[in-house]
């Protein structure tokens, strides 16, 4: 009993005991098959808001997040339907899904471990444990990297890396694309530090295979325009931290060890080259579409009023709120793209070179991971304020993000900066590195003016903040930049992280299972139905764009990661560019005979077909079905069967 007395009092005292405790409530959700989805919304659009949903535990699904419950979600319950197939066979006449985020058989699936449990849980319980895992490995990728910085700081580390969870742009951004992006970084950054640090060499050829993992991993993730800022900011980190400690090793040691992390990423290169080579004639087919293709971004697109209002994030939790707010005189596009990181970088920025400089003073050897990190932050700034900054984008690879999509690398810049200002200020305990408290109150005090002044200039627009939220939430910025500055960082810490769950808490639902997609009325219907035929369907589109794809049943409607030419080019006058992209892709079905086939492109990211129901281009996709909102009597359909909601009613008509 001693024995295990002790085991549990040097596990307490371990740093593994807060991933230990983290993983119990990933456990417990994925159990009970609960997500954070807001998969409700397909409920809410047929039954109204009137009529309680059942699986709906707290707050509210979010429509806006279509990314996530009307795209990936959905691509997901239709993987499974397929059997996991690399490529679907349902979706149009065949789709490679190996560069989606959805489960499939193959290889690669190594490098994508957020899938793995698909393969041997049950859906919603395999779904549960992929959205807990995200959020626990962005978490834990952050605890384990402060840690290597600041060695023995287990509840600060604990402390700062939920605060990154409840970040605004992770929680309204809430898919693996987002966090992969800032968590493949993460762990790549400690295990490369841990590498230098290691004197053992079988220790060492351990922490290489793993690099080669997260490296390869990280670049599988496949979305650009979060991964180059995010990339950034580790290379800039690293090299700082290999200049900051070049002299505690010997000139043969420092090159054996940078020789590591070279080779693990030549191999991680050669195995992502593999996996395009694979696979290169859908690799060319999404790098030479309109939309996204090989598009190149304007820097200066952002807007400082936006940027430094990071404070003011819990009013966009509120819809009507969200409509009042204006960014250059127009409303939002919508909540997530209005998201923020709670930024106390533009603050630790003065402070910053104050700490350079008394090292500069002083002689003392110079903080490179801050020198850089901080010169970093103000490529980043160029790139979202700067419009004449644009060909320098290119040296940083950011004129394929932008500045709206660089703000994720500011975030993770942003918790960095505010772990090494902890770093700088406890390094010693000589006075010379503590700043004057005189000094950190007034400059406290207009850290407050300027939070002030942002929260004014919000206040004008409509009602979207009221006077007295102004002051209240200009408070705690201020607030956390004095604890820090005067040394109390775990206090610091515990508001910053308060203040960013109140701005969070409310953004997305706990929600049990995923039967509101899988178990409705109509989903039973068209598998009744989709049993007695081998014919496709089309729908309308919008929330209904995969239906029948969610049945296990081909669909020409739903979304295309990259063109089907041969679906696309028999519709006359219609120019490849219309259809020459990642796409929804919805049919308007009439009985009006005049009406011929046409395609029309409706967004950057969508078209639809129209057509009479007599069309022959119909009867080329072995079209049998049709799913509408759409009221059709004449032509060649017969209705199969009508179901009834309370806000909707949706036909299923058969094309004769």
């Amino acid at each position: 009993m001693a024995r295990e007395i002790l085991f549990l009092k040097h596990f307490f005292r371990s740093v593994w005991f807060f991933p230990a405790i983290l993983l119990l409530p990933v456990i417990i959700f994925t159990i009970l098959g609960i997500n954070g989805s807001s998969v409700g919304t397909f409920r809410t659009i047929l039954y109204g808001t009137t009529s309680p949903d059942p699986a709906l535990i707290v707050n509210k699904p979010r429509d806006i997040r279509s990314d996530e419950w009307l795209v990936s979600t959905q691509q997901i319950i239709a993987q499974t339907e397929d059997n996991f197939s690399r490529n679907n066979h349902n979706l149009g006449n065949g789709e490679d899904v190996s560069t989606f985020d959805v489960p499939y058989r193959d290889w690669s699936v190594i490098f994508k471990p957020q899938n793995w449990a698909f393969f041997v849980l049950p859906l919603d319980n395999a779904f549960a444990f992929k959205w807990w895992s995200l959020g626990y490995l962005l978490i834990v990728s952050c605890y384990f990297f402060i840690l290597a910085i600041l060695p023995g700081k287990r509840l600060l580390a604990a402390t700062l890396a939920s605060s990154l969870f409840f970040s605004a742009f992770i929680q309204w951004w809430y898919v693996f694309g987002t966090l992969a992006s800032v968590y493949y970084p993460l762990f790549i950054m400690t295990a490369v530090v841990y590498l230098f640090r290691q004197k053992i060499r079988w220790k060492q050829l351990a922490l290489t295979l793993l690099l080669i993992y997260l490296m390869t991993c990280f670049a599988l993730v496949l979305y650009p325009p979060f991964q180059i800022p995010c990339a950034l900011v580790a290379f800039a980190f690293l090299v700082g931290y290999v200049l900051e400690n070049r002299k505690l090793w010997d000139k043969r040691e420092l090159i054996g060890k940078l020789l590591l992390v070279a080779g693990s990423t030549v191999i991680a290169v050669a195995i992502v080259g593999a996996f395009i080579f694979t696979r290169m004639d859908t690799v060319n087919s999404i790098t030479h579409t309109a939309y996204p293709g090989k598009r190149t971004m304007q820097s200066g697109d952002f807007f400082f009023n936006h940027f430094m209002s990071s404070h003011l994030g819990y009013q966009f939790i509120s819809d009507k709120n969200t409509a009042q707010y204006l960014i250059d005189g127009k409303s939002p596009s919508n909540q997530s793209e209005t998201s923020n990181f709670l930024l106390v970088v533009p603050f630790l920025f003065l402070p910053s070179l104050f700490l350079i400089y008394k090292d500069i003073k002083r002689k003392k050897d110079l903080d490179w991971p801050l020198i850089l990190l901080n010169g970093l932050f103000v490529v980043f700034l160029c790139e979202m304020f700067v419009p004449a900054f644009t060909p320098i984008s290119k040296l940083f690879f950011l004129h394929q993000v932008g500045g709206a999509r660089s703000l994720i690398g500011v975030g993770l810049l942003n918790l960095i900066v505010f772990a090494l200002i902890i770093r700088r200020l406890s390094r010693q305990k000589s006075a010379a590195i503590t700043l004057p408290h005189a000094a950190v109150i007034l400059y406290s005090f207009a850290v407050l003016v300027v939070e002030l002044h942002f929260g004014l200039h919000a206040h004008s627009y409509g009602t979207f903040i009221l006077l007295r939220f102004v002051l209240l939430f200009s408070l705690p910025i201020p607030i956390v930049i004095y604890l820090l500055l005067t040394k109390r960082y775990l206090l610091a810490a515990a508001i910053y992280l308060a203040f960013s769950v109140f701005i969070t808490i409310k953004i997305n639902p706990l929600y049990q299972g995923l039967g509101t997609l899988t178990n409705n009325p109509l989903s039973i219907a068209i598998d009744r139905i989709g049993q007695k035929s081998d014919k496709s369907w089309v729908s309308d589109g919008g929330y209904l764009e995969h239906v029948a794809l969610m049945e296990g049943e081909r669909s020409i409607s739903g979304v295309y990661n990259y063109p089907q030419f041969e679906l696309w080019k028999p519709i006359p006058n219609t120019p490849a560019n219309n259809y020459n992209r990642y796409a929804h892709v919805g049919f308007q079905i009439t009985d009006d005979p005049t009406m011929h086939a046409s395609l029309s492109l409706v967004t950057a990211d969508s078209f639809v077909i129209k057509a009479n129901s007599c069309d022959p281009y119909l009867r080329k996709l072995n079209i049998g079905f049709v799913v509408t909102t759409a009221v059709l009597k004449a032509g060649c359909t017969t209705l199969e069967e009508t179901v009834p909601f309370p806000k909707a009613t949706i036909y299923i008509y058969k094309l004769q």
